[in-house]
């Protein structure tokens, strides 16, 4: 008897062990179809300050909206420098300069022993970086990929639709489709043609036009009115808060054209900004210190002529490169006190500590250089040739951005909504590499080469 009850049981199991691996195959089935018809908007507001979310002053209906009914982080950490390509990167490959290798907005180009160096952003991506980003799994996934303007994509040609500034770097027959709808003109540069705010809305009623025409599983989209209008009238100006009122409206066109095409319920929206914005009322020209010390020349004009030792400002930090071999370390000392005790700058950094901010060494990448160089509140590194003083005051506050990471000012927004999302999760800090490996567990795989971590917590 015992022997047959065994035998029950064990036909028993052996029939739950099918059932189960048969509805497993079919749950997985069903997952893996779900998976492939994931909608994920990863949207970038360029130089949108955490700070504005708090501010009620700021019309933010549609954007305070998908925070609250969906997840938000109260400040985002950028990777330092805080620049627009540096941190656009980082958001796309999970990880920091010192892998990445971005640390401009371009790149640097070197012209011989003593020659001036300068920064150029004629370059393709691959010419830039070849770390993977979200995009590149993506699409080695099969998955499609829409972009819109997101910074290093140039001649990027395996996105299914991208909108460039010419038609031959646009992919195959899109920028002619545009044209057809009424989107693009012929026979115009839109994007250096038009000032910010028009290019925007372009973009916009090109993401109109996939959300109602295309299913690609990631569109990536970048918004730059707000940059711009910042830069030029600084954070809290009325300017600064009528172009973030704009881009609440531009969400919620993105919003009613999801939901006009059915398609609200099987997408996710991320909303991101690379960097938050300092008001500044005075500009440093460290060159001019190192003018007179006998390290670099200058013509009439302002233009370096000659360089031993050069400063390449960005923003809130500015790096200082080394052109000349025979430049020795009691130079980069008396050159690091020079900088330590001058007006404006908050602290010199030297190569060994820059690992605590993610960056790279001399000797990892050609891009940084001997020194980093962070301004104080208030002040920013200017890069009019013309003046011949340090220390210029402007007649007007501006913004500007590029500080280290570990400045207030500069974090950023994250706020994730949509399909998959756990509503009401409100997180006090992410880290910026967070987002790309967020997204890609959203759409169904692991971006195994980024250092930040999903966020869990958001995702139901």
């Amino acid at each position: 008897m015992i022997s047959s009850s065994k035998s029950i049981v064990n036909k028993k199991s052996i029939l739950l062990v099918l059932f189960a691996f048969a509805l497993y195959g079919e749950l997985t089935a069903q997952e893996t179809s779900e998976a492939d018809t994931n909608f994920v908007i990863l949207m970038s507001i360029d130089g949108f300050p955490a700070s504005a979310m708090d501010d009620e002053n700021i019309p933010l209906p549609t954007i305070r909206k998908l925070a609250r009914e969906g997840a938000y982080a109260k400040r985002l950490i950028p990777s330092s420098p805080t620049r627009t390509w540096t941190n656009h990167t980082s958001i796309i490959t999970g990880v920091h300069p010192e892998k990445h290798g971005i640390l401009l907005n371009g790149t640097l180009v070197r012209n011989g022993i003593g020659e001036p160096v300068h920064v150029t952003k004629n370059r393709d991506r691959d010419e830039l970086t070849s770390y993977p980003t979200l995009y590149d799994v993506a699409i080695e996934q099969g998955l499609s990929v829409a972009n819109l303007g997101w910074p290093v994509t140039r001649n990027v040609n395996t996105f299914s639709d991208n909108l460039a500034n010419h038609r031959n770097r646009s992919s195959d027959g899109f920028w002619d489709e545009l044209t057809e709808a009424g989107i693009i003109e012929e026979g115009v540069n839109w994007l250096g043609n038009y000032r910010r705010a028009k290019r925007d809305q372009i973009r916009l009623e090109v993401a109109e036009y996939i959300i109602k025409h295309r299913q690609p599983n990631l569109l990536l989209f970048h918004q730059t009115n707000v940059d711009g209008a910042h830069h030029a009238y600084g954070k809290n100006s009325l300017t600064g808060h009528l172009a973030m009122a704009l881009a609440d409206m531009h969400v919620r066109v993105i919003l009613d054209q999801l939901k006009e095409s059915g398609k609200m319920d099987k997408t996710t929206i991320f909303i991101t900004s690379d960097h938050g914005f300092m008001n500044v009322t005075k500009e440093l020209y460290p060159n001019i210190l190192l003018k007179d010390e006998g390290y670099l020349e200058r013509d009439k004009n302002g233009n370096i002529t000659k360089a031993r030792i050069q400063v390449v400002p960005s923003g809130g930090a500015a790096i200082v490169y080394v052109t000349d071999p025979d430049i020795d370390e009691n130079d980069l000392k008396k050159v690091q006190d020079i900088f330590k005790n001058a007006e404006g700058i908050k602290e010199v950094i030297e190569p060994k500590d820059y690992g605590k901010f993610g960056l790279p060494t001399p000797s990892e990448d050609e891009n940084i250089g001997e020194l980093l160089l962070g301004a104080d509140d208030g002040y920013a590194f200017g890069t009019v040739n013309r003046h011949n003083k340090y220390v210029v005051e402007l007649d007007n506050k501006i913004g500007k951005h590029g500080y280290l990471n570990n400045v207030p000012e500069m974090e950023a927004i994250f706020i994730a909504y949509g399909k998959g999302i756990k509503s009401g999760t409100v997180l006090e800090s992410i880290d910026n590499r967070s987002v790309a490996p967020t997204i890609a567990r959203i759409l169904g795989f692991t971006l195994q080469t980024a250092d930040g971590e999903v966020l869990n917590e958001i995702i139901k």
